[in-house]
């Protein structure tokens, strides 16, 4: 057999190769990216929850119906009703 043969026929297996080794890293980098997918999200629930004690734990003077709350004049505020149950 040939050198250019032995080349030829090895061709298809080094191209497999090559690709394996692609996927590979991109999966990598979308393993990390979830990560910092599910890292970003965690914060933001513990976010959420900080505003919501927040809401909480505020003496709403005023209307607070329907998530509307009209404090001081021309200052309303729009507030999820859930937060403040």
């Amino acid at each position: 057999m040939a050198i250019s043969d032995y080349r030829g026929a090895n061709e298809p297996e080094i191209r497999v190769q090559e690709r394996i080794a692609e996927l590979e890293k991109a999966n990598q980098a979308l393993r990390t990216e979830i990560l910092e997918h599910e890292s970003s999200e965690n914060e933001l629930i513990k976010l959420k929850d900080q505003l919501k004690a927040e809401i909480r734990d505020l003496q709403l003077p005023g209307q607070c119906a329907q998530g509307r709350w009209q404090g001081r004049p021309g200052a309303t505020f729009w507030l999820d009703p859930q937060c403040l149950r």
